[in-house]
């Protein structure tokens, strides 16, 4: 599973569903949308190509029949850190509005 690319001004962020595409960086640009993943990194314009990168080899190397794993399981610490990125990211929102 990967971020949602469905970005709009809304104060909240996306989070989790279908994956990226190469359209988001532009996409973000003119609607200055946000995406954050269960691990709590925020996708910004610096980085989401080179996790689109990522994506796309792994997704090559498991078409090939390689093994490539998955994952590691979300540990509490990695909850954590997600809910306290959303918590950042709200208040900076909220700060921005008033």
């Amino acid at each position: 599973m990967w971020p949602a690319t469905a970005l709009s001004n809304s104060p909240s962020p996306a989070t989790w569903s279908s994956p990226p595409t190469s359209r988001w960086p532009r996409k973000s640009s003119r609607k200055a949308g946000h995406a954050l993943n269960p691990r709590g990194e925020l996708y910004t314009q610096d980085n989401i190509q080179e996790r689109l990168t990522l994506r796309n080899f792994l997704g090559g190397l498991r078409n090939a029949g390689v093994m490539t794993g998955g994952p590691s399981v979300m540990s509490h610490s990695d909850r954590q850190i997600f809910a306290n990125q959303l918590d950042r990211f709200l208040t900076r929102r909220q700060v921005h509005k008033h």
